[in-house]
């Protein structure tokens, strides 16, 4: 209601202006107005495209953020065995990992071939497949297809645990610790602010040609 209300408003503003610019645009003031009216809205476009930017990359990094923070407790509830085998105590983990496509996601999986991948109950019948993997601190990052068509943003890292169980101190066994959440999130986020952000210049920008008329 409100975009249908403030589209009245621009489109009455803007048969206005026509009708006032038509007998004045022979003159000097008409050519300095216009001129002030195009400055005024290469600003706003460009402060659209500068506040459209920071938000998108403030949402990323709270993201990335909030995904460390579910890696992190991920590790921390992990339980090696005598044998280097790991459990984890799920009680200590986010609880959207136990509902399936939650959108939250985790996964383990041991260097060794013959020991069995685990996953959360979130992913049900799908597996993680890291897309376009890049190192940052010690950290893996990337992109995967997740289930029901999430699009999903994935961290890794590996962890070695001791093998008490042999005589070797150094003996281990690594395991690759797998968290992925889904964009979409995002996305709606950044889409909201930027189409909020749109009309809001719009309705500014025409304020400021009233103003200057």
């Amino acid at each position: 209601l409100f975009k249908r209300y403030a589209s009245l408003a621009i489109a009455s503003m803007f048969r206005t202006l026509a009708q006032r610019l038509t007998p004045r645009f022979d003159s000097l003031a008409a050519r300095l107005i216009a001129a002030a009216v195009v400055w005024s809205a290469f600003g706003l476009v460009v402060g659209g495209f500068f506040l459209s930017n920071t938000f998108r990359s403030s949402v990323r990094d709270n993201f990335d953020t909030a995904l460390q923070v579910d890696l992190d407790g991920m590790i921390a509830a992990a339980e090696p065995d005598p044998d280097g085998q790991v459990s984890l105590q799920e009680r200590f983990l986010n609880r959207r990992f136990a509902r399936v496509y939650s959108g939250l996601y985790w996964q383990i999986v041991p260097d060794q071939a013959s020991t069995q991948i685990q996953y959360s109950h979130s992913l049900f019948d799908t597996a993680i497949k890291i897309e376009d993997p890049h190192t940052t601190g010690g950290m893996i990052w990337g992109t995967a297809a997740g289930p029901d068509k999430q699009r999903l943003r994935v961290l890794e890292r590996h962890i070695s645990f001791p093998i008490s169980s042999t005589k070797a101190p150094t003996d281990s066994r690594g395991y690759l610790f797998i968290v992925a959440g889904d964009l979409s999130v995002v996305d709606a986020e950044i889409s909201e602010f930027n189409g909020t952000l749109i009309w809001a210049f719009a309705i500014l920008g025409l304020g400021l040609i009233g103003a200057i008329f």
